[in-house]
């Protein structure tokens, strides 16, 4: 593994490879903070058992929070298309985009070193505000660095041999920011509450 803000290696359809690996981390965050069913895809820190150290967590559907009301996170890498901002969509339905990456910024002179944003946009189309508001919360907590994992997010070399997926981290690459607001501006169903995010991460690459 390399450190964070240290260069990693080539990875081929590095685009695709830092979306699938925010797409894996935060389904493994939802998981472990018990907003929705599944084991972690790599072991976590337990916010239910914070002396356990970092550990696969599963968490079953009967051990989902009861704030839910009844209604489980359905996590999509999309935007659902609908009409009247959350008609047609399911409650609870999480959607993070495919994240848009911005230009490379060398790090150094006489290096080939180089620095990628990458700004992801999530919408979560909650069944009440305290939904939303707790979800989010724990969401924010993580990219500081207070629940699950550091404040970095691990670039998995998806491509490589699935079996060693676990140990196949490129690079840790840094939480600039996470923000969220509530949409004031469409109309929404009276049992929608729509919320969207952003998160900006900064990938090193050499």
């Amino acid at each position: 593994m390399t450190e964070t803000g240290v260069a990693g290696g080539y990875v081929r359809h590095r685009d695709r490879m830092v979306q699938e690996s925010v797409f894996q981390d935060l389904k493994d965050t939802l998981i472990a903070c018990r907003w929705l069913p599944g084991t972690t895809a790599r072991p976590v820190g337990n916010p239910y058992d914070p002396e356990a150290g970092f550990e696969v967590v599963t968490v079953a559907a009967n051990q989902v929070l009861g704030l839910l009301e009844g209604h489980a996170i359905t996590l999509i890498d999309y935007f659902p298309e609908s009409k009247d901002g959350g008609a047609g969509t399911a409650p609870n339905t999480f959607a993070v985009d495919t994240g848009t990456p911005g230009e490379a910024v060398p790090l150094e002179l006489g290096s080939n070193a180089e620095a990628r944003s990458y700004v992801f946009s999530m919408a979560f189309y909650a069944v009440s505000d305290a939904v939303a508001l707790a979800v989010l919360n724990d969401l924010r907590d993580r990219y500081l660095g207070r629940l699950v994992r550091h404040d970095v997010i691990e670039l998995i070399d998806y491509l490589g041999t699935p079996a060693r997926a676990a140990d196949s981290v490129v690079v840790r690459m840094d939480v600039e920011s996470f923000r969220y607001t509530v949409n004031t501006e469409a109309v929404t169903p009276h049992e929608v509450h729509l919320y969207f995010g952003e998160l900006v991460l900064v990938d090193y690459v050499d």
